[in-house]
């Protein structure tokens, strides 16, 4: 069983060499709207960037999710994500290469519709890694807001898999 877990993780690197490249193309001013000068754009848009970036990078992530729940792809990928029992952090990055891949295009996509400041993009994908711990961690903590995603719900969302209409 352990195995089959590094197998999954190990797939990690070739899922995200595109990621990877295109993020490396961003920084380099070919692909998308990442600026690395504080004053590529008034400072007053970061704010309001990084909020639509954040609605996007959201938007994009539930549907790329449910879309991976679809009984193709969660026979042929996702259900690797979803088979361990009980919920551990490590899981948060059990996906083979296409599941990866699938999943991390949320993080460069909005970048082709909002400008982002360098070190905000950074910031909220750090931030985003550690949210992903959080909703794996298996504590069951709810949150006090219907709206915003928690561990507990995210147990609930584990526990069906592909019958599973949660997409937390």
């Amino acid at each position: 069983k352990d195995e089959k877990v590094l197998y999954i993780l190990m797939q990690w690197i070739p899922g995200n060499i595109p990621i990877y490249l295109l993020m490396n193309r961003a920084f380099q001013g070919t692909f998308g709207k990442l600026y690395l000068s504080f004053y590529d754009y008034n400072p007053a848009y970061i704010l309001p960037f990084s909020l639509l970036y954040l609605l996007l990078l959201d938007t994009h992530f539930y549907w790329i999710h449910r879309f991976q729940h679809g009984p193709y792809l969660y026979q042929m990928s996702h259900h690797h994500h979803h088979k361990h029992r009980p919920l551990n952090i490590i899981q948060t990055r059990v996906l083979d290469a296409f599941d990866n891949m699938l999943e991390n295009s949320f993080i460069i996509t909005p970048l082709l519709i909002v400008p982002m400041y360098a070190p905000v993009f950074y910031l909220i994908n750090i931030c985003n890694i550690f949210w992903g711990f959080y909703l794996h961690s298996n504590t069951g903590h709810k949150m006090p807001y219907w709206f915003l995603n928690d561990s507990n719900k995210h147990n609930i969302h584990h526990k069906y898999g592909v019958n599973n209409y949660n997409y937390s």
